[in-house]
């Protein structure tokens, strides 16, 4: 199992991803980062506050994840979401273009035409999944994707 860690910084829309191995491996890096920042901190309210994040940062378990929100910073980490994935067969089919899919689905997810299959990857977010949002949504539009295993993506 993989550990993702976003560092979101002020002022950027765009985090920091690191991925980890463990899970403590992860929660050490962010206590380092954590003590770090507390001794730049001047406001006693912040360093409290700090601290209250570092306890209970220490405390996270893998199965939880962590989030701490610390001199100006966000980290968040959680399991690295698997991959997950789908095909849809456009042999005998009319209409059905690689446009007309991409236009159905998510943003967490991406589809590209591979002779006559298109192949859909992402990764679930909320209530964004593949078996509960992508798959449904494109029936509703006449089109067939059915969900493939590692064991057949590797084929």
């Amino acid at each position: 199992m993989r550990y993702e860690l976003k560092i979101y910084k002020p002022n950027s829309g765009t985090p920091e991803i690191e991925l980890f191995d463990s899970f403590e491996s992860a929660k050490d890096e962010v206590i380092f980062l954590i003590e770090h920042a507390i001794e730049r901190i001047e406001d006693p309210d912040k360093v409290d506050w700090a601290l209250t994040a570092l306890g209970d940062l220490r405390e996270s378990s893998a199965d939880d994840g962590f989030h701490a929100e610390v001199a100006e910073r966000t980290y968040i980490c959680s399991k690295k979401p698997e991959l997950r994935t789908a095909e849809v067969d456009l042999a005998g089919t009319r209409g059905i273009t690689l446009k007309l899919i991409q236009d159905y689905l998510p943003t967490n997810y991406t589809a590209e035409q591979v002779g006559d299959t298109v192949k859909i990857s992402g990764y679930d977010n909320a209530g964004w999944t593949l078996d509960g949002y992508v798959i449904p949504r494109l029936r509703s539009t006449l089109v067939s994707a059915k969900e493939t295993t590692a064991q057949e993506v590797k084929r």
